[in-house]
């Protein structure tokens, strides 16, 4: 049979890359998505600003913030990259999920297959002991 959800989540793949491209063009053109990206951009700014002088060795003092352009600009890459990441993300726990889910149900299957056996050779040496103390009872006579 075709496996019809990794066609589609391998398709869901191939498009988000170009929805997380639209997303970086719309950051500057969405008065809403400006705001937001320009807030996430100076937040992502300060965050690499304080990372880079830290490990540099060096004391934090005042960041100066990023100019408007390069805020929204870094904004949007950081949306983009988080929508990329939480798509992958998504599809590795529902692919994670399903296989754990496909892999409980041959393990109950296999429970119930050993089970039957169980029983079927439960009643299969009851029969040989039944057959046993006919043939004991011929044998010796009834006690």
């Amino acid at each position: 049979h075709i496996p019809v959800t990794k066609l589609f989540f391998l398709a869901l793949r191939t498009a988000a890359k170009p929805i997380a491209q639209e997303l970086k063009k719309k950051s500057t053109s969405n008065a809403t998505l400006k705001r937001i990206c320009h807030g996430i951009g100076q937040s992502f700014h300060k965050f690499q600003t304080i990372l880079k002088v830290k490990t540099a060795g060096y004391n934090v003092g005042s960041i100066k913030p990023a100019e408007e352009s390069v805020a929204v600009k870094l904004g949007g890459e950081v949306i983009s990259e988080f929508f990329l990441f939480s798509l992958a993300s998504g599809i590795v726990i529902y692919e994670y999920q399903s296989s754990a889910s496909k892999n409980a149900e041959k393990a109950k299957s296999l429970e119930e297959k050993i089970s039957k056996e169980k029983a079927e050779l439960k009643n299969q040496l009851s029969a040989i002991n039944a057959r046993l103390d006919e043939i004991e009872n011929k044998v010796y006579g009834s006690k």
